[in-house]
């Protein structure tokens, strides 16, 4: 996943920028928690897209089952300038929400 190592700190872009090659990056992955144990704490959904980049990320709890999903979609391998904004903020949502904790408590 390379687009992970873009500069996100450039505010502005004046040229073309690229990438390796398009892409989606999905992941959906299931986990069945033992009955006394509960989620305190899942990081914030976010969702946004546009042409060039879009991210959608959530975590969910529902009883015992424990539910990620995270889709991010690069649409090009040369991009505009003006297609910078999205592209960093679709880097920055996977990067932020591979990082925000989940927190597991054991029920008393």
């Amino acid at each position: 996943m390379s687009h992970l190592y873009l500069d996100t700190s450039v505010k502005d872009r004046k040229y073309q920028f690229r990438d390796r090659c398009s892409r989606e990056v999905e992941l959906s992955e299931t986990v069945t928690l033992p009955f006394n144990v509960l989620a305190k704490h899942l990081p914030p959904a976010e969702m946004f897209g546009s042409e060039a980049a879009s991210f959608k990320g959530m975590v969910m709890a529902d009883g015992s089952t424990l539910t990620v999903s995270e889709n991010i979609t690069l649409e090009k391998r040369i991009y505009d300038p003006d297609e910078w904004e999205p592209v960093k903020r679709a880097v920055v949502a996977q990067k932020k929400f591979s990082d925000e904790p989940v927190i597991l408590k054991v029920a008393d």
